[in-house]
């Protein structure tokens, strides 16, 4: 009877343990799953603040109106559009001139800093 109770006490032990590492592993995904889900949200937030930020200064929100009438909403659409290629353009620029900068090369472990 004693060696049943072994048995068995020893099997609980084991399948105990299988389960404390699954569960270990399904923290670990989780802690991934939630590190993408944070990054996007982060970005969210970011634009949300923005716009709290902007909202909040009526002064701008007028200066945006009056600059809109006078303008033209079409006009205003157009310099946008630009606008928003000129700022993709320019940070895809200055991505690939930051990664240029610290390159190594060879051993020495060579950047150029301004």
């Amino acid at each position: 009877m004693s060696r049943t109770r072994l048995d068995r006490s020893s099997q609980l032990a084991l399948r105990r343990e299988e389960l404390r590492v699954q569960c270990e592993l399904q923290r670990q995904e989780l802690a991934q799953h939630a590190a993408v889900i944070e990054g996007e949200l982060s970005r969210i937030d970011r634009t949300v603040t923005v716009i709290r930020s902007f909202l909040n200064k009526p002064t701008l929100i007028a200066a945006a109106a009056v600059a809109l009438a006078l303008i033209g909403p079409a006009r205003a659409l157009r310099w946008i559009s630009k606008g928003a290629m000129w700022y993709g353009v320019a940070k895809r620029m200055l991505g690939t001139f930051s990664a240029f900068r610290h390159t190594r090369v060879g051993t020495n472990q060579l950047t150029v800093d301004s």
